[in-house]
Parts: C-alpha cells; structure tokens; sequence
C-alpha cells in the first residue's frame, strides 16, 4: 500500500497500471503528508517493483518492507527530494543512479540492495541510488551491493555490519 492510513495520499495520475510484479506510472509520484510506502511480499518468485519516479515531498519517508520473499521490493524510478527511513525485515532495492535526494538513507531494519552505481560530475557525486544523503546503518542490518559503487558518507551505529551476507566486525 501506498500511505499511511490516516488519509494521505500518494497522487498518481490516472494512466497508473500494475502487474503482479510492476506498479508502472508514466509521470513522478508525488507523496504528500506523513504518507510512506508499505509493501509485504510473501512470494518467492515475484520482485515487485515500483518504476516511477518518486517525489518524496521534501520530509523523511518511512519505507516498511516485509514478508516472506527474500526480495520484497524494488524502487527503480529516481527518487528526489527527502529521505528514506528503511523499516521492515524484508529486502529494500534501490536501483535507479539518477536520485538526486539529499536527506539519506537510514537503514533501521531488514536489509538494502543497492543496484547501481553512483554518478559522478568531475569527481562530485551529481545522482546516484542513495541519493546526496548519509548512508545510515543500524546495528546488525545487511547491506548488499551488485557490483556497484557509492560515494555517500556512511555512518554505523556500531561496528557490526553484514555486507553480502558475511559479517564484518570492524
């Protein structure tokens, strides 16, 4: 679902469709309010995948993925102005290296897939799948990247991180 349940909405236009795996919007999802993004995927053989764009309204978006599927959902459209707070056990996929959000990525539960690599401008990081923001990671949670590279700063909260399943205890 797409909201918070207290009546604020995610504005998609009428052309929206899905499939069982892709939510396909041909122009930026605007979120308004205090609204974020709640997905539980319980099949093991769909990603889902949100490919629009993604305004996130100028605040901090709360992103609860959860369910039985090893890859809950994918965002591959580019994702701008705010910031996401990871919730959830499941898997979170950022995919698209044109976001240009500068609030971050907190990482409080389950894991994050980053899916591509950052962009540079003459040695500046201009977009990228996290954003312009801090890469914050909670204790304990994993963090998966396909051959990819970021540039983001990155704070942990303590010095146990599990990167592409190994745990590393820096």
């Amino acid at each position: 679902s797409l909201g918070d349940g207290t009546g604020d909405r995610v504005y998609a236009p009428a052309t929206a469709s899905a499939t069982n795996t892709t939510l396909t919007i041909p122009t930026m999802l605007g979120m308004s309010g205090t609204s974020g993004i709640t997905w539980v995927n319980d099949t093991f053989g769909l990603t889902p995948t949100i490919s629009a764009g993604i305004n996130l309204g100028g605040v901090a978006r709360t992103v609860d993925v959860s369910g039985l599927s090893l890859n809950g959902l994918v965002l591959s459209g580019i994702i701008q102005n705010g910031s996401i707070n990871k919730t959830g056990a499941g898997a979170l996929s950022l995919t698209n290296n044109n976001s240009t959000f500068a609030g971050g990525v907190a990482l409080n539960q389950g894991s994050l897939i980053i899916g591509a690599s950052d962009q540079l401008n003459f040695g500046v990081v201009a977009a990228g799948p996290l954003g312009l923001g801090t890469l914050t990671i909670a204790s304990g949670m994993k963090l998966t990247g396909v051959a990819t590279t970021i540039y983001n700063p990155v704070t942990l909260a303590s010095n146990n991180l599990i990167i592409n399943g190994v745990s590393g205890n820096n």
